[in-house]
């Protein structure tokens, strides 16, 4: 029988099936033995859920996995994909003074005195992602 990393019911529930399926792949015609194998890689609250179950209610390991993976599926960790970048948005946000703003209004300085003041107060771009 293979050893396991215990699942304590604070990580993603697919990634621990996933290694559970893998290192049982030498069972996987012999669903009984899946079923009883599964309580030992659980620890903490994940094991105190299981045997909190009812009794005969799982039929076999795929209703096994379906329950494990409903109970803590909270804790599965959001992927992305590449339609997330649509979802990025570039805002530019001004970190500029008044006064800077005043003086190319009123045209109270030269070009060369504005051009150094936004050296002094640079403007700044901001990448904004809306999740």
């Amino acid at each position: 029988m293979p050893t396991f990393d215990n699942y304590l019911g604070t990580s993603d529930p697919l990634l621990h099936l996933c290694q559970y399926q893998d290192k049982m792949a030498v069972y996987t015609h012999d669903d009984l033995l899946l079923c009883r194998a599964f309580p030992s890689s659980l620890k903490g609250i994940a094991y105190h859920w299981f045997y909190l179950l009812l009794r005969n209610l799982l039929r076999n390991f795929h209703e096994v996995t379906d329950a494990f993976y409903n109970q803590f599926a909270s804790l599965r960790e959001f992927q992305r994909n590449d339609n997330h970048l649509l979802t990025v948005k570039m805002k530019v946000v001004l970190a500029q003074r008044p006064i800077t703003l005043f003086l190319m209004m009123t045209n109270l300085c030269s070009y060369d005195t504005i051009g150094l003041v936004f050296i002094k107060f640079h403007i700044r771009i901001k990448i904004v992602v809306d999740v």
